[in-house]
């Protein structure tokens, strides 16, 4: 790999300002802006941008995804779509939905508050793993 020396008194500004976890972190989160959803139904498949995806909720079999611009409803499991979901950051806030890390505004009480102004009740089964991601994801990159 060549790097021009211009690159490199930039990449080793940003190291030392703000470390080299956080260069790591940033260039996650770059890639995985970066990575599609295939949504796929009986008779139609689309593919769109994970970042675009607000939350996903389930009621029985219907899986609704709730991007910036479109509902898109299709039948399936919510542990699926965490475990397709889960390496880009989204967690389980209770029986029925997912929600992206860095679009959570707010945890008070029992209650998660997303950045569209969404609000979902906090299931005691993942407290935990809703908050302990919560607070070690970088604030920096929350819209």
């Amino acid at each position: 790999l060549y790097l021009n020396d211009n690159l490199l008194t930039n990449l080793n500004k940003f190291i030392e300002k703000y470390g080299s976890d956080a260069l790591l972190t940033a260039l996650n989160n770059y890639d995985h802006l970066h990575h599609d959803y295939i949504y796929k139904t009986q008779t139609s498949i689309k593919k769109f941008p994970i970042a675009s995806i607000n939350y996903i909720e389930i009621y029985e079999h219907d899986i609704s995804i709730h991007t910036n611009n479109e509902i898109l409803v299709k039948y399936g499991t919510l542990t699926n779509e965490y475990n397709q979901l889960k390496k880009y950051g989204f967690v389980k806030c209770n029986q029925s939905t997912l929600v992206p890390i860095n679009k959570i505004k707010e945890i008070n009480g029992k209650k998660i508050t997303l950045i569209t102004g969404n609000t979902f009740t906090l299931s005691r089964s993942c407290v935990f793993e809703v908050i302990c991601a919560y607070t070690n994801s970088p604030s920096k990159i929350r819209k």
